[in-house]
């Protein structure tokens, strides 16, 4: 089959959500933005694909459905997030031929939320929400220590301007490929569907992408409607840090990545 390439031109700049431990937000390069979704199609229409996001409800275990609810998402704004949290998502695929379909997520980097840091008067001190966190240094950086060692630097601040530098939220997530499945969401190979503890089982279930920067799956498209699905979670095991705070004890935590928006900007898809 001749490669068919999907050129993304349309920039959705959803708002930034603050959130307990970190900030994420997701902006999504498309064809087609509508009311009800995010959707794209290869340059034939061979295969159209549309986005939605999961919710799942512990109430509904047992109805024939299962305990998910999927619905078309323009935006991939995560709020009340920590450390293991988890968020599923599904390309719902529309399918006028058969054949391989690429999917990538790419342009991914992370970035300071908006209006979240600020400068003290003392032209010295970091504030996060207003309450001071950090001091910048002799050049105007966030320098992060242990007892001896210096760890790297967070923040750089020039013309009015904080810039992240070692520490970015897209070095914490994983992304998880479940491959292509029918419009419920269950474990492989059983009837039992996924439940709240599913991050536990991530990755015996599916392959981590461990490194965000470039991710790409490939569905081989038999039938008319099927669903590709994936998860991002923000782990905790890649965002402890131990490090100096600003009382001057060294404790492990997540907190160097509170303030950060992580940003997907293009979805491409393409026959191959």
């Amino acid at each position: 089959m001749n490669r068919k390439t999907l050129i993304n031109v349309i920039m959705l700049s959803l708002t930034s959500l603050l959130v307990i431990l970190t900030m994420f937000s997701w902006y999504v390069s498309n064809t087609v933005v509508n009311a009800n979704g995010i959707t794209a199609s290869t340059a034939d229409d061979n295969f159209t694909l549309e986005l939605e996001r999961g919710t799942y409800d512990s109430t509904k275990v047992d109805d024939e459905n299962g305990p998910w609810t999927w619905e078309p998402t323009s935006s991939l704004s995560i709020k009340n997030m920590q450390p293991n949290d988890v968020f599923f998502f599904r390309f719902k695929i529309t399918a006028h031929s058969t054949g391989n379909l690429n999917v990538t997520l790419t342009n991914i980097k992370s970035e300071i939320a908006e209006n979240v840091l600020s400068l003290g008067n003392d032209d010295k001190s970091v504030l996060i929400n207003g309450v001071k966190q950090y001091e910048l240094d002799s050049n105007n950086k966030v320098v992060i220590e242990n007892e001896t060692t210096t760890l790297g630097t967070l923040y750089s601040y020039s013309n009015n301007t904080f810039s992240l530098e070692d520490y970015k939220i897209q070095n914490t997530f994983n992304f998880y490929d479940y491959g292509l499945g029918t419009a419920n969401f269950y474990k492989s190979g059983t009837t039992t569907y996924y439940t709240t503890n599913v991050s536990e089982r991530l990755d015996e279930d599916a392959n981590a992408i461990q490194d965000l920067t470039n991710i790409s799956t490939t569905y081989s498209i038999t039938t008319a409607e099927s669903y590709g699905y994936f998860a991002l979670e923000f782990n905790d095991t890649k965002s402890l840090v131990t490090y100096k705070h600003l009382d001057g004890t060294v404790k492990t935590d997540s907190n160097l990545y509170q303030a950060q928006s992580l940003i997907i900007s293009t979805i491409g898809v393409s026959e191959v």
